[in-house]
């Protein structure tokens, strides 16, 4: 799989990223981010926030965005909100565990997902590490995922491993994201 790289500097005016934060702060409709998107080929991840979907918000206000789909996990299979932008699908989401009615865990695919660092699907752990050297190191003890954590956003690494006491160092510099959450 290739995957296309877009930086905040390369695609985004200052004037663009002004209108990006203005976006999602002002909560705009879908059609006005997604007119965004298109012109400017990023897609923002911020801490609570992707592609105008807010974490803890109500799933109904999203209906145009999401569509009730299903992925399999090494658990089995579960049922999840697809996040889909011009019918090509960039992510999903997982209701609140307290609350099935609203917006949990988001999970973001796409490479055009940035986050406010330049971090993206592809950005390796080195990168992350060189700006963020106490980055927080987690696992998980199923499907043996490893992940950076840096603030409320989550970059699971190409990288298995069953340690329970993982640290940066056992962690290769060249281990890629492939994946990105935001919420817990």
């Amino acid at each position: 799989m290739t995957f296309t790289a877009f930086f905040f500097s390369c695609a985004e005016s200052e004037a663009d990223k002004k209108a990006r934060e203005n976006l999602l702060v002002q909560g705009h409709s879908d059609a006005e981010i997604q007119k965004f998107v298109a012109k400017n080929k990023t897609i923002p991840v911020e801490e609570t926030n992707f592609f105008g979907i807010e974490l803890g918000a109500p799933l109904s206000k999203y209906e145009t965005l999401i569509t009730k789909g299903r992925i399999r996990v090494e658990e089995g299979i579960i049922e999840v909100y697809n996040i889909e932008q011009g019918g090509v699908e960039i992510g999903y989401l997982l209701p609140d565990s307290s609350n099935s009615e609203l917006v949990g865990n988001i999970f973001i695919q796409s490479p055009k997902a940035v986050t406010s660092d330049g971090f993206k699907i592809g950005t390796t752990f080195k990168e992350i590490v060189t700006k963020y050297p106490t980055v927080e190191i987690n696992n998980t003890e199923v499907e043996s995922r490893t992940i950076a954590k840096i603030g409320n956003i989550y970059y699971h690494l190409d990288f298995a491993s069953n340690k329970l006491e993982l640290n940066r160092n056992n962690i290769p510099e060249t281990a890629k994201v492939v994946e990105i959450r935001i919420g817990n």
